[in-house]
């Protein structure tokens, strides 16, 4: 964008805003493209242009596009256009047009990110394929979850069958020190305070939280009096370094359910390990149009654990899943 800002500067942003929209905001639109073509993207350009040496007849303008593995590498796809927007030229050196695909404007030959495009079409097509755009409805069982057992009690955001099988995990495990991150209400520290008392069995828990609800510090007080429970709320981020000078390791299980992005996951992981935990459990492990569509990178982490450390699993469906990894 720096190299357009001094002559173009709030057109070049309606331009990228829009590739950000229009190939990340709808991914029915997504799926659909890429089980017909090897690529697809937004502001698909037809013609050959002297800033990409003549190398196609089309492209992406933006290079913002996605496509599928088994197509493009099975292509000589390490040969990418060693010029400034090489990187542009590169899918029209792979494929035809007609074996791709686009999101967004497809045959256009006026520049998108000058102010003539969208004073033209650009506006007006824009807004046409938002009021088209398809989102994934939130599943069933988290806009409406079931409580443990049908009995009263906070909120839990898992799916169906979820708590009853970490519950399981943990009691085999014989894990009293716990550390949960991402609390929102509480659900999943108050019915783990119940269940630890119904059994006899202690149970320390120790919370971190970013952004608390109000009823949260509540919610944990009367797990605390109902249930025994010894419990400990942090309020801030799992990645701070304040909030983790006030954990008191060791902990036999972490249980991460926030930063839902890799990064987010991967810091959790670090966490885990530095705290010296027996057991990390991850929330979101399954790749779903759900979890797509909220940018729920957790299913990636999760598979590289499976390449390198002892896991199991628990879920099936449309959104959650859990994953345990053995950490020591």
């Amino acid at each position: 964008m720096m190299k357009y800002e001094a002559m173009v500067f709030l057109t070049v942003h309606k331009w990228a805003e829009a590739l950000y929209v229009t190939t990340l905001d709808d991914w029915f639109r997504v799926v659909n493209q890429l089980e017909k073509f090897a690529m697809t993207g937004a502001f698909k350009m037809r013609g050959r242009f002297r800033s990409h040496r003549e190398r196609s007849d089309w492209h992406y303008s933006g290079t913002f596009f996605w496509f599928r593995h088994a197509h493009v590498f099975s292509r000589s796809w390490r040969d990418v256009p060693q010029f400034y927007c090489g990187v542009e030229a590169w899918p029209g050196t792979l494929f035809p047009a007609e074996e791709t695909g686009c999101l967004f404007l497809d045959g256009i030959r006026d520049l998108p990110y000058l102010d003539r495009f969208w004073r033209g079409r650009g506006a007006l097509a824009l807004k046409t394929w938002l009021a088209a755009r398809q989102r994934v409805p939130v599943p069933d069982d988290l806009s409406h979850p079931l409580l443990p057992a049908l009995e009263s009690g906070p909120r839990l955001e898992l799916a169906a069958g979820e708590f009853d099988w970490l519950l399981s995990q943990l009691l085999a495990a014989d894990a009293r020190q716990i550390l949960t991150i991402g609390a929102l209400q509480g659900g999943i520290e108050c019915w783990l305070a119940r269940a630890y008392h119904e059994r006899g069995a202690a149970l320390e828990l120790t919370v971190i939280e970013s952004n608390p609800l109000p009823e949260l510090p509540a919610t944990l007080a009367e797990a605390t009096n109902r249930f025994g429970a010894k419990i400990k709320l942090i309020a801030g981020s799992s990645h701070s370094g304040a909030v983790r000078e006030q954990l008191e390791p060791p902990f036999d299980f972490v249980l991460s359910d926030a930063d839902h992005r890799y990064v987010g996951a991967r810091a959790d992981l670090e966490l885990a390990r530095a705290v010296n935990a027996r057991y990390l459990a991850l929330h979101d492990i399954l790749d779903s149009h759900w979890h797509v569509q909220c940018r729920c990178c957790v299913s990636r982490l999760w598979h590289q654990l499976k390449d390198t450390v002892q896991t199991c699993q628990y879920g099936s469906g449309n959104w959650g899943g859990i994953g345990i990894a053995t950490l020591k």
